[in-house]
């Protein structure tokens, strides 16, 4: 090419017209490898519930809320919705083993519910998303149903407790 030279769109097309059989190629190559990926991935369902967090206003609480720091309440439900006596609980609802197994059995089944187990607060609700992935939507629903009933559960004796 000369110095100042500019390419036109003749020149332009004249370059695919010369190479359009590797554009053609690898076009297609790739075509087909998205597809063939696409079609051996799993499908992954989330199923998600809501549960409202009600703050109790009697005496005393108020008392205990002013004499001891018991943090953000919201933020320990959100900890707690997650964690192994509630996985515990939904793993005894779900069948997934016996009410009157072993602490190991029930520490097992619930420690293979839980990877899957999101708890999410907005910040500005006293709401809590339960939220569960699964490749089975029908296994999705069921955890998360047995998660919420748990939850109530664990967090209402753990409030009763203290109480």
């Amino acid at each position: 090419m000369a110095v100042g030279y500019e390419m036109s769109l003749q020149d332009y097309l004249r370059v695919v017209f010369k190479r359009k059989w590797i554009i053609l190629i690898c076009t297609f190559a790739v075509f087909v490898t998205s597809i063939v990926y696409t079609s051996k991935l799993t499908p992954v369902y989330e199923t998600a519930g809501v549960v409202e967090l009600q703050y109790t206003s009697t005496l005393a609480n108020l008392l205990a809320d002013a004499l001891l720091y018991k943090g953000n309440e919201l933020a320990t439900a959100i900890q707690f919705a997650t964690s192994m006596p509630v996985m515990e609980r939904a793993a005894v609802s779900l069948g997934m083993v016996d009410r009157d197994a072993p602490q190991a059995a029930k520490l097992s089944a619930g420690s293979s519910i839980q990877p899957g187990m999101r708890a999410r607060g907005d910040g500005q609700t006293n709401l809590i998303v339960l939220s569960y992935s699964h490749s089975d939507p029908v296994h999705c629903a069921k955890v998360v149903d047995a998660v919420m009933e748990g939850f109530i559960e664990a967090y209402s004796l753990r409030n009763t407790r203290d109480a």
